[in-house]
């Protein structure tokens, strides 16, 4: 069944399809991944006579959507295009652009999938994606947890360099949960020269207590470290995974979030509503 039929099945309107529009929408498909467009580019990719093809490109170019300089030139993205593009971008925030890497993360290992920013010494979740089995790491948005003991905090705490980790901690030893014993801030640094080595940071049973977790940065166009994916489960369950595998997730999940976030210059981040006493983070659900 060809691509068209199957979303033609999925979707009863695509099945009465307004014929000009359809045109129109190929047209601004084909412009996703191409910087120009030929007449005969146009009639091939969309199937419509040469004809067709050039009125399309034409009415294009009537209102901004595509520039053609000389009368036998291709045709490249015109400046209504690029306003659209840029006021669209510009309105999203972090969540909205990330979410969809942390649906594909939960699709492709199903276990919660995270994002986290970094606030002072605090790791701060701003959503999540959960996973479908019973037991399992729950939602934490809005959750504010100690950098140093999370997964997601010490992936963005290893961009800080070892002055501005001694300025976030001034002191030797960091403060600690209930449940672990006091960490030294030059252990901490030696952990943190690791996570950068590697690529990617580990939270065993450190943040909550019967969860391991993996997470990795997100980088916008000039490799600035704007958020964190953090993938966590129910350490019973995560420690029989095959070895690597929640790493190379995490870190292929961010490299294509890496990648939406530098095209989209316009991505900004919100205020989290923040919330120190949460619930334990994994619990079963029926």
């Amino acid at each position: 069944m060809s691509p068209e039929a199957e979303r033609s099945a999925d979707n009863p309107a695509a099945l009465y399809p307004v014929g000009s529009v359809s045109k129109a929408l190929g047209l601004l498909g084909l412009l996703k991944d191409r910087r120009s467009l030929r007449v005969t580019e146009v009639s091939r990719e969309l199937g419509i006579a040469v004809s067709t093809a050039h009125r399309l490109l034409a009415m294009f170019e009537q209102f901004g959507f595509l520039e053609q300089h000389g009368r036998n030139s291709v045709y490249t993205i015109g400046s209504a295009l690029l306003e659209i593009s840029m006021s669209i971008s510009g309105q999203l925030d972090i969540e909205t652009a990330m979410r969809p890497f942390l649906k594909d993360l939960v699709r492709e290992v199903n276990e919660t999938a995270l994002l986290c920013v970094l606030r002072g010494s605090q790791a701060v979740y701003l959503d999540a994606v959960e996973s479908t089995h019973g037991v399992r790491a729950v939602s934490q948005t809005g959750r504010s947890l100690p950098a140093h003991l999370t997964a997601g905090g010490k992936a963005l705490l290893a961009e800080s360099s070892p002055a501005d980790i001694c300025r976030i901690y001034p002191a030797e030893y960091i403060g600690r949960l209930a449940h672990k014993p006091q960490i030294a801030r030059s252990a901490l640094l030696l952990e943190l020269r690791s996570i950068r080595e590697r690529g990617y940071a580990m939270d065993a049973e450190e943040g909550d207590q019967h969860l391991l977790a993996c997470a990795a940065v997100v980088r916008d166009g000039a490799g600035v470290a704007r958020a964190s994916i953090v993938l966590a489960g129910p350490a019973s369950r995560v420690a029989r995974y095959e070895p690597g595998r929640l790493p190379a997730a995490v870190q292929a999940a961010c490299a294509k979030a890496s990648a939406a976030l530098a095209s989209a210059p316009g991505v900004i981040q919100r205020p989290a509503p923040i919330s120190v006493d949460a619930p334990a983070a994994a619990r079963r659900r029926e």
